[in-house]
């Protein structure tokens, strides 16, 4: 089986997350799998979306921003289309701050009901292409159990507590409206540090707080060195796209975690058995502290969630779901002679 993957031209984590580490398991399985990024200019588009005629499978990750010209010659070429987003790129305005305007739900629409099959990160994000009238599957970001196991082995513990969170610069704003927790957890925990892992620290949380620069190479020690993992959001619609991937990288490693309930957060922490879920100042200090004052049960937590996340999370349980999905689109593929118009106001069923 050949399987073409159209990836954005500016790498995304999430290539590398639900894409270029999954494929090593599906060559695997006996499918030959070739990434080609996007290019911006319309004539080298229309050559690389051209070439999606030698392929079983093609795969569109993310992008919502094709010409309908450029959707209709990608279905011209090769109807086994599959479209795969786990944000809510529908809402991208949300994103900067700014007014939805309807745009981006257009281009959205046009783009999901150009495809075969949707594949989305969250039951949340599901819901819009679902209701667009499209095939959907859900499957959440994956992580690799074993390296976190690995990074577990190598960490030394220090006598201090550490609430850590791990994420690029610009997602840090959703810390700010904890920062009077972090001073009460302060004066409870003397010895407590919020260490934040990123590309750079453009906010005070009024404690001490570790610094440390993301290396992909160090991400799983970066985790076990927390006791505490913490994903806070907002309830708005582009943080109820998200797909919780850094809890499920905090499960991973053994740590318990307290997270906003609010989008796939709701189905990753299981309240008192993994972690536990906050939403106002008072009840992240109550959450936090309460795995700070309680090291055993927190630990049996941290248990729970390393294997919730080998059961649910894991990269081979991705991987094979997947290639079901691959099989079942280029096994119902339609031939359509050279030149003949198609449609992409609707999706086909599988």
């Amino acid at each position: 089986m050949k399987i073409r993957i159209f990836v954005p031209r500016r790498e995304l984590p999430s290539t590398r997350l639900r894409f270029r580490e999954p494929s090593r398991h599906w060559e695997a399985m006996g499918a030959a799998c070739l990434f080609v990024p996007i290019p911006s200019g319309p004539l080298a588009r229309w050559e690389i979306l051209r070439q999606a005629a030698g392929s079983d499978v093609v795969v569109l990750q993310k992008k919502t921003s094709l010409h309908p010209w450029d959707l209709a010659q990608l279905r011209r070429a090769n109807p086994n289309l599959v479209f795969d987003f786990d944000d809510a790129v529908m809402f991208h305005e949300l994103e900067h701050g700014e007014r939805l305007s309807g745009k981006h739900f257009g281009k959205f629409l046009r783009t999901v009901r150009a495809a075969r099959h949707v594949v989305a990160g969250n039951g949340f994000l599901a819901r819009f292409a679902r209701d667009a009238g499209c095939d959907v599957t859900v499957l959440p970001t994956p992580v690799d159990p074993e390296r976190y196991r690995r990074g577990t082995a190598s960490v030394a513990r220090n006598a201090g507590f550490v609430v850590g969170w791990l994420g690029v610069s610009q997602n840090q704003k959703y810390l700010l409206p904890l920062r009077e927790s972090f001073i009460a957890l302060r004066r409870r925990f003397p010895k407590l540090t919020v260490k934040v892992v990123s590309e750079k620290f453009p906010v005070d949380l009024g404690v001490p707080m570790e610094r440390k620069i993301w290396r992909l190479e160090d991400e799983p020690a970066d985790i076990a060195s927390f006791d505490v993992g913490i994903m806070p959001l907002p309830d708005d619609l582009w943080a109820w796209g998200k797909c919780g991937y850094k809890l499920i990288q905090y499960l991973a490693s053994g740590v318990p975690v307290v997270a906003s309930p609010v989008g796939l957060n709701l189905d990753i922490v299981r309240e008192g058995w993994n972690g536990h879920f906050a939403s106002t100042p008072e009840e992240w200090e109550a959450a936090i502290g309460a795995l700070l004052s309680g090291p055993e049960a927190a630990r049996a937590m941290g248990r729970n969630g390393e294997k919730d996340a080998e059961r649910n999370y894991s990269i081979p349980a991705y991987a094979a779901a997947y290639m079901d999905l691959f099989r079942k689109v280029g096994d119902r593929g339609i031939s359509r002679p050279r030149g003949e118009s198609t449609s992409i106001t609707g999706c086909d069923k599988v």
